[in-house]
């Protein structure tokens, strides 16, 4: 649970959390698979859309939410919270304030229910990484990037551009021959690519 500290500093407050595995979900949604595609072709082992419950302190029952990637290697867990508009998750108030609220109360619930599952706070042993990653806000970004209190925060921020850029690398460095894959996102880059390399294709 959270300690006094992290209270008065205006965080949420978790009375209960699950604390039994999660099993992960069909990915429906076309970029979180990007995404996870991306973590993977950076030597990641992946787990997607967890969902687990959580009840906070003043609240008349339990709510309901996932994590939307963990990505894990030998030295590092990264928690991944995915959007298409980077302003849902953080942004600055009409006065051009950053907001806080919503800065503190990133990524709170993900590693409180990780902390609580026995078969899981093992991950929180290694180095950890908080990334938000999106497809609209390149100009928050920019602001944020300016902001002391977001780069206290230590969370990172990728793009879809970005990500899509890594992939299109990953796919022609090598043999010049496309890795085997049944993916489908993969094999649309791959389309994508061999369209690009041969326009009369």
């Amino acid at each position: 649970m959270l300690n006094d500290e992290e209270k008065i500093n205006g965080k949420i407050m978790i009375d209960q959390i699950q604390n039994i595995p999660s099993v992960d979900s069909v990915n429906t949604e076309p970029f979180e698979g990007l995404v996870e595609l991306y973590f993977q072709s950076k030597g990641y082992i992946t787990s997607s859309n967890k969902w687990f419950w959580c009840w906070e302190k003043g609240k008349q029952q339990r709510g309901f939410m996932d994590i939307d990637l963990i990505a894990i290697n030998s030295d590092e867990i990264i928690i991944v919270v995915i959007t298409g508009n980077l302003d849902n998750k953080i942004r600055f108030d009409k006065e051009g304030n950053l907001r806080l609220d919503m800065l503190r109360n990133l990524f709170i619930k993900e590693i409180e229910f990780l902390k609580n599952v026995p078969q899981y706070s093992w991950l929180l042993e290694k180095k950890l990484k908080k990334i938000i990653a999106y497809v609209y806000g390149k100009s928050l970004k920019d602001r944020l990037l300016n902001n002391k209190n977001f780069l206290n925060s230590e969370i990172e921020l990728i793009s879809s551009d970005f990500m899509i850029d890594e992939l299109i690398k990953y796919n022609t460095v090598g043999t010049g021959k496309f890795l085997k894959t049944n993916n489908s996102i993969m094999k649309m880059i791959q389309l994508f690519i061999k369209k690009t390399q041969n326009p009369e294709l």
